[in-house]
C-alpha cells in the first residue's frame, strides 16, 4: 500500500472524520495498525519517503503496539453442573491505553486441570462434568516488545473454574420488600414478600436463570386459619426469585400465630433443608435463616 502524503495535502483530501491536512504541513507523526489481527499482526512498515519539492527523504521508524500480561476474563469461572459457561482472554494494549478482548489469539489453546470436573472446547466454552473446583488454562501468542519486527511471545493465562450446584441450606432471603398487614377489604390480614437467591457450595451466588423453584408451605400450630400454600417461580439472571404469601381474615386474634414449614424444590427435586416461618396477623418474623 502506497500513500502519497503530498497529494493528500495538495488536494485537501479529507479523512473519515472530514478533516484535512494543513497546506503548510512539513513534518509530523503517524500511526497505523492491523485491525483484523490484533494479537500479533501481519502488518509491517517498510520505509516512509517524504518528497519535499525536490527530494527530501525521511525513513520511517516503526514501534509496535504491545500487550501486557493477559488474564482470563472470569476468574474464577462459575460453571453450572451439566451446563456451559464461556471464558475469554483480556489484555492491556499500550497504544490505545485500553483493555482489549484478545480471545481469538488463544483459540485451540484451552484445557482444564481436571476433565472429570470441567471440560473445555477450542473456543473457551467450559462444560460442568462434575461438582468441584479445578483450573482453566489457555495459551497463545501476543506482541510483547517495542522492537521494529514486532516479536511475539507465548502467554499462558490461567484461573479457577468452579462447577456449581445450589446448596439447600443457602436459599436465603436477600431483600425484604414488604411485611405486615396486607390490603384486604376489611383491613385485616398478613403477608410476607421477599426475594430469595440461590447460593452454591462455595458460599457465592448461583447466578443462573431459568431454574424452576417451587415451595410447599404447610402449617403446624395454626391459630390464624391459614391455608397450605404451593407455588413456583423461575430464577432470573442473578439466581433470584420472588416469594409471596398473603391471606385475609375477618379479624385478627388478640393472641395467636401459625408456625409454617417451608420446603423448596429445585427443578422438581426437594431440597434437604426446610425453613420455619412464624406468621402473626399484624407482624411477621422470619426464623430459621
Amino acid at each position: 500500500m502506497w500513500i502519497d502524503v503530498g497529494k493528500l495535502i495538495r488536494e485537501h483530501v479529507p479523512d473519515k472524520n472530514g478533516k484535512t491536512l494543513p497546506a503548510d504541513l512539513s513534518s509530523g507523526s503517524f500511526e497505523f495498525r492491523d485491525l483484523t489481527d490484533i494479537g500479533v499482526g501481519s502488518l509491517f512498515e517498510g520505509k516512509l519517503i517524504y518528497d519535499k519539492t525536490y527530494g527530501h527523504v525521511t525513513y520511517g521508524c516503526s514501534l509496535c503496539c504491545v500487550y501486557n500480561a493477559p488474564f482470563l476474563a472470569f476468574n474464577p469461572l462459575g460453571i453450572p453442573f451439566t451446563g456451559d459457561s464461556q471464558n475469554g482472554v483480556t489484555a492491556y494494549e499500550n497504544c490505545s491505553g485500553i483493555y482489549l478482548d484478545v480471545s481469538n489469539q488463544f483459540l485451540y489453546g484451552w484445557h482444564t486441570g481436571s476433565t472429570a470436573i470441567a471440560t473445555v472446547n477450542y473456543m473457551g466454552t467450559h462444560h460442568g462434568a462434575g461438582v468441584g473446583s479445578t483450573t482453566s488454562n489457555t495459551s497463545g501468542y501476543l506482541t510483547h516488545s517495542y522492537a521494529r519486527n514486532c516479536p511475539a511471545a507465548r502467554f499462558t493465562p490461567s484461573g479457577g473454574a468452579n462447577v456449581q450446584v445450589p446448596v439447600p441450606t443457602k436459599v436465603l432471603p436477600i431483600a425484604t420488600l414488604s411485611q405486615g398487614v396486607i390490603i384486604c377489604s376489611n383491613g385485616q390480614g398478613w403477608n410476607r414478600i421477599f426475594t430469595n437467591q440461590l447460593q452454591d457450595q462455595f458460599g457465592r451466588g448461583y447466578p443462573h436463570a431459568g431454574i424452576v423453584m417451587a415451595d410447599i408451605l404447610s402449617f403446624g400450630t395454626n391459630q390464624l386459619g391459614l391455608s397450605p400454600e404451593t407455588g413456583s417461580a423461575t430464577t432470573n439472571s442473578n439466581g433470584s426469585w420472588g416469594d409471596f404469601y398473603a391471606d385475609c381474615t375477618s379479624a385478627c386474634p388478640s393472641s395467636g400465630q401459625s408456625n409454617a414449614l417451608q420446603t423448596w424444590t429445585y427443578n422438581g427435586i426437594p431440597l434437604a433443608h426446610a425453613n420455619t416461618v412464624i406468621y402473626k396477623c399484624t407482624s411477621i418474623t422470619i426464623d430459621g435463616f
